[in-house]
């Protein structure tokens, strides 16, 4: 059982995609994936869900159609596409920040090394599902191990 804050699985859910789509040479990683992909989708689709009563809550809307206006953001210097908050942003943010800080337990085994290798996965990738990680039955045995490969011991 892991008990994680919507926050962590919205950061881990493009890392997640791919754990859920690969293609695994061993059918019981496939299988093992297929479980947790049942499990944890679901809570994506009720965020997104969640996530879009706020916008047509607060978004500005379409005269026509009475659907949230889209803009194009270039403040950045790159084009960043999303909804007109207008001066409901700080409003809409600290909403989504509440379901965010929401904690969610996911009845789940955890992925294993195996399924890490399969997507290749980078440094970075690893830490946004760390949550999610099984090393070992063994909890202590596991720590240890994350430990040496902290450590440098693990190459």
């Amino acid at each position: 059982m892991y008990k994680v804050k919507l926050e962590q699985l919205s950061k881990a859910q493009n890392v997640l995609a791919r754990l859920f789509n690969s293609r695994y040479s061993d059918i019981k990683l496939s299988y093992s994936a297929s479980k947790m992909a049942k499990k944890i989708n679901p809570i994506f689709d009720e965020m997104n869900k969640r996530r879009m009563e706020l916008i047509d809550k607060y978004a500005k809307k379409d005269e026509k159609t009475n659907k949230p206006i889209i803009i194009t953001d270039v403040s950045s210097g790159q084009p960043i596409t999303k909804y007109d908050l207008g001066e409901n942003e700080e409003v809409f943010n600290k909403e989504y920040e509440a379901i965010l800080t929401e904690e969610v337990e996911l009845d789940i085994w955890g992925f294993t090394p195996g399924h890490i290798a399969a997507i290749n996965a980078t440094p970075n990738e690893i830490n946004l599902i760390e949550p999610f990680l099984k090393l070992e039955e063994d909890k202590d045995e596991a720590e240890d191990q994350i430990e040496d490969l902290t450590n440098g011991e693990g190459k």
